[in-house]
């Protein structure tokens, strides 16, 4: 019994915010108004190691540029089709819950990374919860507040790998 109340804890979801945890939250802007941002590969490799674990990952970010649809557009197929992406999200917590609601699934069943104010309702309801080691003074709190079963504050910082950290971390943990 108990290993099956285990089971139904386990992540099924992941989800990811763009500026100041894919990115290093800093981008550049041409005099023709093109926008560049960068990425780590490490962190999509990582990403990928979660979906062949079976793990949905979720993108949600308050931007509405089109860098991160970009960015997925260059992935391998295989790994495209199982990202979802949701931009220009005002209210991240209403947007997750609703589409939780959809999957059948509960805040228990999501490992949340974020860096900023619109990430920590999400942070605070999520099974676990990880940050770069540059997020927002709260946000580092609200992630040491937290059993170290259930969060990790990155040594890295957003945009250089903090995500591969992260889901690495949380494999070892055995919660996906």
């Amino acid at each position: 019994m108990a290993k099956n109340k285990k089971a139904e804890k386990k992540i099924k979801l992941c989800i990811v915010d763009c500026d100041g945890v894919l990115t290093s939250g800093e981008y550049q802007v041409s005099n023709n108004g093109v926008i560049i941002k960068t990425f780590q590969t490490r962190d999509f490799y990582a990403l990928e190691q979660l979906q062949k674990r079976g793990i949905e990952v979720w993108i949600v970010t308050q931007s509405d540029d089109r860098c991160i649809n970009v960015k997925v557009d260059s992935l391998p197929p295989e790994v495209r089709q199982k990202l979802q992406v949701f931009s220009g999200i005002q209210n991240k917590f209403e947007t997750i819950e609703k589409n939780l609601k959809n999957m059948g699934w509960t805040w228990e069943n999501v490992a949340y990374i974020g860096d900023a104010d619109n990430d920590v309702e999400c942070m605070g309801k999520a099974k676990f919860i990880g940050c770069p080691s540059d997020a927002l003074f709260h946000v580092r709190e609200l992630v040491e507040g937290r059993d170290s079963s259930e969060s990790r504050i990155s040594d890295i910082v957003g945009g250089k790998g903090c995500v591969y950290d992260l889901v690495f971390h949380l494999i070892g943990l055995g919660l996906v």
